[in-house]
């Protein structure tokens, strides 16, 4: 220690720098790796916002999770659907994956195909979440589906994050009508044993004639919130307003009962002056 001391100023700042960075890099590598195989850590923010909605999807897992996800979504996802048009590049056809020029209600996102920082596995993948999250999100209005818009599907620099797609859509309401029941049904993600009974979902691939693919059969966490601003009030809902005030529940927790009602989204809207 006293010959370390006796080091001259500027080689101490430096083995400072050298060990602060060491544990920098170390403890990033364990964050990539911190959650368990086999499990996908979601969180859901709502916002509304006059007559317009948003929607925040973000997804947490490790890479051997991540590999078998893009696996399923691109053997789940049918390559023709009655809403898609065919799709036009070798890549697309192989993964089965609509262009995303050709999702009805979608508009280009950024990111993709631009992203000259990403490896092109990472853009895949962020191509992915969109096409899936967006497929397997369902937003009603008073009982009517509101159609969803495509905004991104960008890497996040949130820890546990490695993506959030965002969505948006358009609130059918109008000033001093009577309160409108907002429902988000999340149909993204399912722990295995709820699944693993229904051979329906056992077979996406033989279900093309139906518009909502089957869930993704991983446990994990979730958070859902939803709250309102400007010239809309929330006057009920099932979640909490921001998600560090929301309960973190585990799916493979669940019991039958609690599964209809634990992926969804209720909120009472109404539009004020």
């Amino acid at each position: 220690m006293n010959k370390i001391m006796s080091l001259p100023r500027r080689i101490h700042w430096r083995l400072l720098c050298v060990f602060l960075t060491s544990i920098v890099l170390v403890r990033s590598t364990a964050w990539g790796h911190e959650f368990e195989d086999g499990h996908v850590e979601r969180s859901v923010a709502v916002i509304i916002r006059g007559d317009q909605g948003r929607i925040e999807y973000s997804i947490g897992l490790n890479p051997t999770t991540r590999q078998q996800l893009m696996q399923f979504w691109s053997d789940s996802t049918p390559a023709r659907r009655s809403t898609f048009k065919d799709t036009d590049t070798a890549e697309r056809a192989q993964l089965k994956i609509p262009a995303i020029g050709e999702i009805p209600n979608v508009v280009e996102f950024p990111n993709v195909g631009v992203l000259t920082a990403l490896s092109e596995r990472q853009s895949h993948f962020l191509e992915l979440s969109a096409t899936n999250v967006f497929n397997r999100l369902k937003v009603t209005v008073g009982g009517t589906t509101v159609p969803l818009t495509l905004i991104s599907s960008q890497a996040s620099p949130r820890h546990h994050v490695d993506v959030t797609v965002t969505l948006a859509f358009q609130l059918p309401l109008a000033a001093n009508q009577l309160p409108a029941e907002l429902t988000i049904d999340d149909g993204n993600f399912r722990a295995p044993q709820t699944v693993s009974s229904d051979a329906s979902i056992r077979s996406p691939v033989d279900r093309q004639s139906v518009l909502q693919p089957p869930p993704a059969p991983f446990s994990g966490g979730f958070r859902y919130a939803c709250k309102s601003m400007g010239g809309t009030m929330l006057t009920r809902s099932n979640v909490a307003s921001i998600l560090i005030r929301s309960l973190r529940r585990l799916d493979n927790e669940l019991t039958a009962n609690q599964i209809a009602d634990a992926f969804k989204i209720r909120a009472e809207l109404i539009m004020v002056e």
